[in-house]
């Protein structure tokens, strides 16, 4: 079911040195709307990005999970997730239970977010 509700949206550059920006749409939501947007140097620094900020804002684990899964792909789960002290892998039982992990730690909220930065 996650991965029919969340779609993510890129706006890669087309400019040498530009950020790539990403977009996460909750798709379970009348009318679909964007849960976060961030942007990094790369597909992968900007969903790493995603995800921090979507873990700092405690949003939804399947939103959580969501950005996980496709950080896993990107990165053929070679990679870490900041602020997890786990490597990353592509099944779905040990994403869920980072993603609760992850969301179950009180945000921080001294960072505001005032829409798309």
């Amino acid at each position: 079911m996650t991965k029919h509700r969340f779609a993510l949206d890129w706006d890669r550059p087309t400019l040498p040195g530009a950020m790539t920006h990403v977009s996460l749409f909750d798709g379970g939501k009348d009318p679909q709307h964007i849960v976060a947007s961030r942007h990094g140097a790369g597909d992968a620094n900007a969903l790493s990005d995603l995800l921090t900020t979507l873990r700092e804002r405690g949003e939804s684990v399947g939103a959580i999970a969501y950005v996980s899964e496709e950080y896993a792909a990107l990165t053929e789960g070679s990679l870490r997730v900041p602020g997890l002290d786990v490597g990353l892998t592509a099944d779905p039982s040990v994403l869920q239970a980072a993603a609760f992990a992850t969301a179950s730690v009180a945000p921080d909220r001294s960072r505001s977010w005032g829409g798309w930065t």
